[in-house]
């Protein structure tokens, strides 16, 4: 039998568990302000199922802010923690040139080199590509199509490949390429320059990054990872759902994302190469002149490179997204500053976010975001909205109906974005994009098309056919 002070004692435990359990942890910082802000900040988002994960603010010497919110695995319980693993998607690239611009500087390759220096074979597949440089790769302009476009892209990425077979993919789809027409985001560019690395270092891409990028910088917890490997600490992956809630991301292999999208790491990880490069522990300050020098179009060897308004230093940055991804990493080079965001949400307010972390780093008050309601979807949408429509000019969307909610499909891809009903109009917010839909209906009353607002633009898409009932 319990004694009253045992069981006083166990009412005032379980009366503090929610602050217990949902507290930010307490970590030591510079400046508890600012982890103050960003912490409400982050919290304000989580609530919209708009992001969980760690945000890491630094200098050279010091942690400005460490903020951690949610869960790293919901089924588990497991609330996200220093030291957790995440995918970081297109942060990927600024690596994959960093080690081209290391080869560059050991006179191994130069940035003039054609493609068909180190792959003759594969050059001679696609027309135009005799023409294209590493230079041109590294800073995106080799005009090779995006194969994350390609009509089989969901099926290719859930397959184990090496890159000898992503080359062969990117062949079978690209006839002819016209390159040196300007910037032209593309993840085949960073493919074929994985390849390159391999053909001029004689060491897998894996390994050469490892032995000559990541240990030389202190990135102990970093790697390249497929999807069938145990990593430990690393996080589980979300995307939003149909409901305003959050559903499991798909399960890709990243083997086919080797150079462009492959990585994974931690925020300390990620400070370590910050500070690497400041004290040119990887790079000498020739190499990272050339690294950083940047295209036209402000890019460089596979990082942004501006003027930063708002602190009117010179930065570069990046950012990542994928299923159950959302990443960006920030180097101030004036001051040393770097901001470092990590998610297992694939949301699609990471653009805001980038500028609002900025912005509350520069001491400037932001919006905060609002709840986000959602309502309850008209039954004869689930069997009237599905169909293919036409995004103009030329690109098709397909609208699915999938347990009781509706999934827009674009291209011919596979890869799904599920659309939540918003509670305060006839618009469907899809999550991972942030971009809003409304079926239009005609004079009939039947529906002819989407009104499809992406943020920067209004488009109308036609209805093209009907799905069987």
């Amino acid at each position: 039998m319990k004694s009253p002070l045992c069981s006083l004692l166990l009412s005032l435990v379980l009366s503090t568990l929610p602050a217990i359990l949902f507290a930010q942890p307490r970590t030591l910082v510079a400046d508890p302000l600012l982890q103050e802000r960003i912490y409400r900040y982050l919290v304000a988002h989580e609530v919209n199922n708009d992001f969980m994960g760690e945000v890491l603010v630094a200098d050279s010497e010091r942690i400005l802010a460490r903020v951690l919110v949610g869960m790293a695995d919901i089924e588990s319980g497991r609330p996200h923690r220093p030291g957790d693993v995440y995918g970081v998607a297109s942060v990927t690239k600024q690596f994959t040139g960093a080690a081209i611009a290391l080869l560059v500087s050991r006179g191994v390759l130069s940035l003039d080199d054609s493609v068909a220096d180190w792959l003759p074979t594969f050059t001679t597949r696609v027309s135009g590509m005799e023409h294209v440089t590493i230079r041109m790769l590294a800073q995106q302009e080799a005009g090779v199509p995006d194969y994350n476009d390609f009509p089989d892209y969901a099926q290719f990425s859930r397959r184990q490949v090496n890159l000898d077979e992503v080359l062969d993919w990117i062949a079978q789809n690209t006839s002819s390429i016209s390159p040196g027409t300007g910037y032209d985001y593309s993840n085949s560019h960073f493919a074929i320059l994985a390849r390159i690395i391999e053909e001029a270092s004689g060491e897998s891409y894996r390994q050469f990054m490892r032995e000559h990028i990541f240990n030389p910088a202190g990135m102990l917890s970093s790697g390249h990872y497929r999807a069938e490997e145990i990593v430990m600490q690393r996080v589980s992956l979300y995307d939003p759902g149909q409901h305003g809630d959050l559903v499991n991301a798909p399960v890709l292999d990243n083997s086919m994302k080797l150079g462009s999208g492959s990585l994974y790491t931690t925020a300390d990880d990620l400070l370590s190469w910050h500070r690497s490069l400041l004290k040119e522990r990887v790079l000498n300050a020739q190499t990272q002149e050339l690294y950083l020098e940047p295209s036209g179009e402000r890019y460089a060897m596979g990082v942004g490179v501006r003027m930063d308004a708002l602190s009117n230093q010179l930065i570069t940055d990046h950012d990542g997204k994928a299923p159950g991804i959302a990443a960006y990493y920030k180097r101030w080079l004036g001051d040393g500053k770097v901001l470092i965001l990590l998610s297992n949400v694939n949301s699609g307010v990471l653009n805001q976010m980038k500028s609002d972390l900025s912005h509350l780093i520069a001491g400037e008050e932001v919006a905060m975001p609002q709840k986000r309601e959602y309502r309850e979807i008209e039954k004869a949408l689930l069997t009237e909205a599905p169909g293919n429509y036409l995004f103009p000019p030329t690109t098709p969307i397909r609208i699915a109906q999938e347990l009781d909610g509706l999934s827009l499909y674009w291209r011919e891809s596979g890869l799904v974005q599920h659309l939540a009903p918003l509670a305060d109009s006839d618009w469907f917010l899809m999550g991972s994009r942030g971009d809003k839909v409304r079926f239009h209906r005609n004079p009939d009353g039947e529906i002819d098309g989407m009104e499809y607002d992406w943020g920067g633009g209004f488009e109308f898409c036609p209805l093209q056919k009907r799905s069987v009932r």
